[in-house]
């Protein structure tokens, strides 16, 4: 990689000081690490924790099972609620469709929507009583989202050389028997990708509420994993509040959903991360304040790790590059 006015033989000479610099400070030790959780003993909002969480440790704390719950150690002083990483962020999935893991999906094909197009009805979606994570379609063709238990009409699709037909099924069904008979019968539970979809949907003239392809999985980890491990108390989550999107733990290790702006302890998982700065000094006539220079500097050693597979390290400028500007005397000597 060519830097300006900084030489192929001065890049390497530069990396190569600085993985030298690396080991001698006492990295490139390959450890063996268990699970960890940490306590910290800080009030903050969820999304504060989980930011602190991201730079300190790993994450929040994700739990998986049992065992898990049992290495979460707290303070006896602290009898209240503390932070775990399990949250429902309604930015996912309020008034949009979304791209992430608890946003809306379709049916027929178990994926977020490629459309941004949504028609939901007044104050919806609430995700009331944290039971609502299917959606049905009124006589006005407004979504609402209802408990995927509770029975109602269905609206199928096919689909032809013209685009996509719908059907009404009067039969009573929860939402998965719904998408069953769909799928036996049908395409699947109707797709509505646009307002052309919809008006086709209203011009059904349905009197009630029917059931659409549309569902979402609630409540998802902070780090991603796909943990379905759940330990609520009895009669949670509730989403009393209509803003309880994230989850604490008691000291009877039961959760609770509490609104995400609550300051409250937390738990991280993952080894504390070790922050050192190592500090390089090079002669040359590259302009090391140029960020492209630098930027392709760390690029190189982060190249020099991984090819030594310390795969874990993340490497950047604490400062700006200082320069010492050499001055002939007749830059500042009145000369005779």
């Amino acid at each position: 990689m060519d830097f300006t006015n900084l030489t192929e033989l001065q890049q390497h000479a530069l990396v190569k000081l600085f993985m030298h610099s690396y080991y001698l400070a006492g990295f490139g030790c390959t450890q063996v690490t268990r699970l960890m959780y940490s306590y910290v003993d800080t009030r903050l909002d969820f999304f504060q924790a989980q930011n602190y969480c991201r730079e300190n440790f790993n994450d929040m704390a994700t739990i998986t099972n049992e065992e898990d719950m049992s290495l979460l150690v707290r303070p006896r002083s602290n009898t209240g609620l503390v932070w775990i990483g399990l949250s429902d962020n309604p930015k996912s999935w309020q008034e949009v469709m979304g791209n992430d893991a608890n946003s809306w999906r379709m049916s027929v094909t178990g994926l977020t929507s490629n459309s941004t197009y949504c028609n939901w009805g007044p104050m919806q979606p609430d995700f009331w009583l944290a039971k609502e994570a299917c959606v049905i379609i009124d006589k006005n063709a407004q979504w609402i989202d209802v408990n995927c238990q509770s029975l109602h009409m269905s609206i199928c699709f096919d689909t032809n050389a013209t685009g996509k037909t719908y059907v009404v099924v009067s039969s009573q069904l929860t939402w998965t028997d719904a998408r069953t008979y769909c799928r036996q019968n049908h395409k699947d539970l109707a797709v509505i990708e646009n307002a052309e979809d919809n008006k086709a949907v209203r011009a059904l003239n349905i009197t009630t509420l029917a059931w659409i392809g549309l569902y979402r999985e609630p409540w998802t980890w902070s780090d991603g994993r796909n943990s379905t491990f759940r330990n609520f108390a009895a009669g949670k989550p509730d989403n009393a509040q209509g803003i309880n999107h994230c989850v604490a733990e008691g000291p009877d290790h039961f959760w609770v959903d509490v609104p995400c702006a609550n300051n409250l302890a937390f738990f991280c998982i993952g080894v504390p991360k070790l922050r050192t700065m190592l500090r390089l000094k090079i002669q040359t006539d590259a302009d090391m304040t140029d960020p492209s220079i630098n930027t392709q500097l760390l690029q190189q050693m982060d190249a020099a790790l991984m090819n030594q597979r310390q795969t874990d390290v993340k490497l950047k400028w604490k400062t700006q590059v200082a320069i010492q500007t050499r001055m002939n005397c007749e830059d500042f000597c009145q000369v005779k």
